[in-house]
């Protein structure tokens, strides 16, 4: 916990600074399931302060579930790779010239994953990061996902393939903007394609089991929700940029 602290306040430098650069970091495989859930009228009171007061409300509040596998890490090699997951936002930065304000980027509520290495880099950045429990498995067939948070569940999630319409499938890109506050400063991170060699959007039935006491679980009608989602598969190679405002 020392650690962590420490390197969040390493972090805190990098945003007093104007800054715009290209960190060479990456991975050269990401599987990925992926679930979007629009957010009732009734709970839009509660989204809005869910958000630093610095990005606006998104035209169309949505919160969105991912878990991930990260294989063919750059430049650190963590062998066999990582897993995260997270639980974002939908929200729009004024100060953010490259993406257009209604179409948004996220904001990061909660960012588990599963080796120390992947914790370290992204708390100086900014992501809220911490250590849990992933597993992943995906294939042609279907998946599931779950995230264990000190031994105890935090969300699991179940991919059924099918020929659905899923909201917004443009944004299964890896290149939509994450918006990270701290003190006042935006840090916007986003990937730069270097090289796709190829990308798998494959729609299905998504559902997410939810079993936690945060404050952003009020966006929920229930623990447990099913909706039009993605399995995502791309190779390639990503650079991931950083701009600050």
């Amino acid at each position: 916990m020392y650690e962590n602290k420490w390197m969040r306040q390493l972090g805190r430098l990098f945003y007093g600074r104007r800054v715009f650069w290209v960190v060479p970091v990456g991975s050269r495989q990401v599987t990925s399931v992926r679930l979007r859930l629009p957010v009732a009228v009734d709970k839009l009171a509660l989204y809005r302060s869910l958000l630093p007061r610095e990005l606006e409300m998104p035209a169309a509040p949505r919160i969105y579930f991912y878990i991930s596998e990260f294989q063919g890490t750059y430049p650190v090699k963590i062998e066999g790779g990582y897993r995260e997951a997270a639980v974002c936002l939908k929200a729009g930065c004024k100060l953010d010239s490259k993406t257009d304000l209604q179409a948004g980027g996220w904001f990061p509520l909660e960012m588990p994953v599963s080796a120390k290495s992947a914790l370290n880099s992204g708390l100086i950045m900014g992501y809220p990061k911490y250590l849990a429990d992933i597993s992943l498995s995906a294939g042609d067939r279907g998946g599931e996902g779950a995230v264990k948070v000190e031994g105890r569940d935090f969300f699991q999630m179940h991919y059924d393939p099918a020929e659905v319409a899923v909201a917004g499938l443009e944004e299964e890109e890896m290149t939509v903007p994450f918006y990270l506050v701290a003190d006042g400063r935006i840090n916007i991170m986003q990937n730069e394609v270097v090289e796709q060699n190829s990308f798998t959007c494959r729609t299905g039935m998504v559902s997410v089991r939810v079993n936690s006491q945060a404050r952003w679980t009020g966006l929920l009608d229930r623990p447990e929700l099913k909706g039009p989602g993605v399995l995502k598969i791309i190779t390639g190679r990503f650079n991931l940029t950083r701009r600050s405002s």
